[in-house]
């Protein structure tokens, strides 16, 4: 639009625009003529997951339509048509909004105890040959989620420090045999898990 009025609101107004979707993007002002560059909006719908947003848009790429209506894509998303598509009409986007959240925790691994049987203890009589001690692993989780709804974990673990076995020495009874007028005396260990 071009005016040989210097206000601006004036120029616009004589351009005598119908559409209410514009936006002034350019104004020049010397002392006999205002010129206004004019872009016009135009509807571009963007769908993310089960909702569809509508924007005003006055041109530029699909990113900048995503900016506009308040998303920030990133490597992992999908966006079609792609991001660098210039837009210059109605247009439809699909936005798939994909994050992954990492979380790490600690774990302790349970010790295990070994019962060994043996003849040099009384007979039920208990000792704590070995003391056990449990492990601790670092576990790993991370988490996919799509539009905001978790659709897959994946879980990785690295052991820290490997647990000690617990061992109890339990006496038990010897054992006597007898052959042919001869009288022995066995003695033997056992380990039970």
């Amino acid at each position: 639009v071009r005016s040989l009025d210097n206000n601006i609101a004036l120029a616009i107004e004589a351009a005598d625009i119908t559409s209410e979707d514009y936006e002034v993007t350019k104004t020049e002002t010397d002392d006999k003529m205002t010129s206004v560059k004019i872009s016009y909006g135009y509807p571009v719908y963007i769908t993310c997951g089960d909702i569809t947003h509508e924007i005003t848009f006055f041109g530029g790429s699909v990113e900048e339509a995503l900016k506009d209506a308040g998303f920030t894509p990133d490597k992992y998303d999908f966006v079609e048509p792609s991001l660098n598509t210039v837009i210059t009409e109605t247009t439809y986007i699909d936005y798939t909004n994909i994050d992954y959240v990492k979380s790490t925790k600690t774990e302790v691994i349970p010790h295990s105890t070994k019962k060994v049987y043996t003849t040099s203890l009384k007979e039920g009589e208990k000792k704590v040959a070995r003391e056990g001690k449990d492990g601790v692993k670092k576990v790993t989780l991370v988490e996919k989620l799509v539009n905001g709804v978790s659709v897959e974990t994946t879980e990785s673990y690295k052991v820290i420090s490997k647990p000690t076995t617990k061992k109890i020495s339990i006496g038990k009874k010897a054992t006597t045999t007898s052959t042919k007028g001869h009288i022995s005396t066995l003695s033997s260990k056992k380990e039970i898990e």
